[in-house]
């Protein structure tokens, strides 16, 4: 036969279910854990901060400058280059090849990268004759040749 089991009925309770004899919960320790992780990253954040030598936006807007400046001066210079290579080649003709010397004075105008004796070399087939090119124009300096300035080629010393 089967037995049956009548429940335990006790008056006084456990002291284990007792408020006044369980201990009292600590509180969790996780989040004063985290609490302690927080505080000690804000701490490190300043003193990174304070010892990085101050707000660099300044100096990082000073290169950017810098930076776009160059930028448009390589592209400048990148646009002259395309032009001189489209332009055709300025030949200087052998002396047996320049013009026929002629009794008046004529005119020429100024190149990039033209010196008096190389003008000289085309007018009169010898570059030593820059001087009398120097002295009818007035120039006493023959490096202030200036890009555009007309001058006066005189005709050729007999």
């Amino acid at each position: 036969m089967a037995e049956t089991f009548d429940p335990y009925e006790d008056e006084g309770t456990y002291d284990y279910y007792d408020e006044e004899a369980t201990p009292r919960r600590r509180p969790r320790l996780l989040w004063g854990r985290i609490a302690a992780l927080a505080g000690a990253l804000v701490i490190a954040f300043m003193v990174g901060r304070a010892s990085s030598g101050g707000d660099d936006s300044a100096e990082l807007d000073r290169v950017r400058r810098e930076l776009t400046a160059a930028q448009a001066e390589i592209d400048e210079l990148e646009t002259r280059l395309a032009e001189e290579e489209t332009e055709p080649e300025v030949v200087t003709p052998a002396p047996s090849e320049t013009a026929p010397e002629s009794t008046e004075a004529q005119t020429y105008v100024v190149r990039e990268g033209d010196t008096l004796r190389a003008i000289a070399m085309r007018f009169y087939g010898d570059p030593d004759l820059a001087d009398l090119i120097a002295e009818e124009n007035g120039i006493t300096d023959p490096t202030e040749l200036a890009v555009g300035q007309e001058l006066i080629i005189p005709p050729a010393p007999e």
